[in-house]
């Protein structure tokens, strides 16, 4: 949960700056910012979920394999079906902003173009 309130927080706060600086691709650089932040969380919670489908490797039990899987699932009453929820749910989550962040692109892009030629957005 410290991983996620943490990412949107630097997403957030990225995305603020980059639009009082005026940059032209804002939103997207937030969405890239955002893919980087599920990117990292997926290998790690991916890492984690197989390393506890193994039994030999914990003594027959389960554990959080690295600090970052700790971080994004906490304390709470850890199960091999609870790793696998977080794992979907970051891939889930991970497919989902590389829409957003084509989309982002597209509309920005088209933005640009029609800045360019002088011709105004409906609204």
């Amino acid at each position: 949960m410290i991983y996620i309130i943490s990412a949107l927080l630097v997403v957030v706060t990225t995305l603020i700056i980059l639009i009082k600086l005026n940059f032209k691709y804002s939103f997207s650089i937030a969405a890239g910012a955002s893919f980087m932040f599920t990117l990292i969380a997926s290998i790690s919670l991916s890492q984690n979920y197989t390393y506890n489908l193994i039994p030999k490797l914990n003594d027959g039990g389960i554990a959080i394999s690295n600090r970052l899987a700790y971080l994004i699932i906490g304390e709470d009453r850890w199960s091999i079906d609870k790793f696998k929820w977080y794992f979907e749910t970051s891939i889930t989550l991970s497919l989902l902003i590389i829409q957003l962040l084509i989309s982002c692109l597209l509309y920005e892009v088209r933005r640009g173009e029609l800045k360019q030629n002088n011709i105004t957005t409906p609204r």
